[in-house]
């Protein structure tokens, strides 16, 4: 009987735990219930894993994209669960190899922004606000993100990346957009901030790439 008791407060304890944690929508919340887990319910991040490859002449760029999920996201103030899309690169520039972060997938991250490419905003086409998704179809969508290269911090510059995903004449595409928020400075003043690099070794730019 006390093997039962006790296998029964088990059970009534996990239920209540999992009570508190509610799974919510990652498209299109607030995030900001404690606690909760913002799941990809619509499994939109599911169109942009796999290897995608854009290339111009000699110059080429691979992007590889996986789906971490639940990874814990602690702000100070409020702890949440969210699911994330996450990637590496590699860019090739007249046939050579300039930059290769492809071994960093093979990493479990407990933090996922130790990925170099890192997406967790979803955008979609709304009818009454063309403005959101501007040029976009009505299947479209858009994952918003951070970008980072290994050894190459420059001061003052927020970049970011666009993955929009796209089926055109049958043939599955994502347009890959690295933009930056901010500017660059030089500054000769002694003691202040110097950058060693203006710019990241991908151009800025909009990349069409095709699923390999």
């Amino acid at each position: 009987m006390k093997q039962i008791a006790t296998l029964l407060l088990f059970l009534l304890f996990s239920g209540f735990c999992v009570a508190q944690t509610p799974v919510l929508p990652l498209y299109n919340s607030t995030k900001d219930v404690q606690g909760a887990y913002y799941k990809d319910l619509q499994q939109d991040f599911q169109r942009f894993v796999g290897e995608w490859k854009y290339q111009q002449g000699s110059t080429e760029l691979i992007v590889r994209i996986q789906i971490k999920e639940e990874q814990f996201i602690d702000y100070g103030d409020i702890t949440f669960y969210r699911d994330f899309l996450v990637a590496e690169y590699r860019y090739d520039e007249n046939g050579i190899e300039k930059i290769n972060t492809f071994s960093n997938l093979l990493t479990n991250h407990t933090n996922p922004y130790k990925y170099n490419m890192v997406g967790s905003i979803i955008i979609k086409p709304i009818s009454t606000n063309p403005d959101v998704c501007s040029n976009c179809g009505p299947n479209d969508v858009i994952v918003d993100g951070t970008f980072n290269e290994p050894n190459r911090q420059i001061d003052f510059l927020d970049p970011r990346i666009i993955f929009r995903h796209k089926v055109e004449n049958g043939v599955e595409k994502i347009f890959f957009t690295l933009y930056a928020n901010g500017n660059v400075y030089v500054n000769e003043n002694e003691g202040a901030a110097q950058n060693q690099f203006f710019s990241y070794t991908i151009p800025f730019g909009r990349y069409e790439l095709i699923k390999q």
